[in-house]
């Protein structure tokens, strides 16, 4: 499968590592709301935190993909759950440059360790989270903003987004069956727009191509939270 183009996206090496998109996405959290009363919160920028000051402690693949699921929980889903696009005392301007901080983290995250996409929790440990898998969770919070009137700047960002997480999913066979899967959510989120690249996945997983970022869809979001 040719790889996504980057129209939307610095390449990879010039992002900054998660570690430090995440510090700057907990800085948006500590705006936003208090943490006095969210334990879970405080804990978590805590570990956070630490593992971006020794990140030696991370040693393995397996103790990447942990810490990279707590990273995007805290950073990207509830960041993007805390998005009030109908407010109508809200700040537009900062709610996109806020969720466009987010995407880019989720982007450059899962690129750093993809597997994290299928990681589950026993759906009691996270305050947010069920038993789900990670993209299970966080994508329609990705998703959801396709369509809406304020993010109309976010769709061709969105679109390059979710080219990206489906290339990742056909360079490890391990991933392909995920990879089926997160064709038929967007095709069952997105119906009136199957006519997109974006929605086509190749008989083979090392072949076929993704749709250029210039041919966003307009869907309407039909899912909760």
């Amino acid at each position: 499968m040719a790889r996504p183009s980057q129209c939307s996206f610095p390449a990879a090496e010039d992002e900054p590592p998660p570690s430090t998109l995440a510090a700057q996405l907990v800085t948006d959290i500590h705006k936003s709301r208090s943490l006095d009363d969210n334990e879970e919160l405080k804990r978590l920028t805590a570990t956070i935190d630490q593992f971006k000051n020794n990140p030696e402690l991370l040693q393995t693949e397996p103790d990447r993909v942990e810490h990279n699921h707590t990273l995007i929980y805290v950073c990207a889903g509830i960041v993007l759950q805390d998005l009030k696009w109908d407010d109508p005392f809200g700040k537009t301007d900062r709610l996109r440059e806020t969720a466009l901080k987010a995407i880019r983290f989720l982007s450059v995250t899962i690129g750093e360790t993809p597997r994290v996409l299928n990681y589950t929790t026993d759906g009691q440990t996270l305050m947010y989270r069920g038993q789900e898998p990670l993209w299970l969770w966080v994508l329609p919070k990705v998703l959801k903003m396709l369509g809406h009137c304020h993010c109309q700047e976010l769709e061709p960002i969105i679109v390059s987004f979710f080219e990206r997480v489906i290339w990742l999913t056909t360079q490890q066979s391990a991933l392909w069956d995920l990879g089926a899967s997160l064709m038929r959510f967007l095709q069952a989120n997105l119906a009136g727009e199957l006519s997109l690249g974006l929605l086509v996945w190749p008989k083979h997983a090392d072949s076929g191509r993704v749709a250029s970022c210039n041919q966003g869809p307009q869907a309407q979001d039909t899912r909760g939270d």
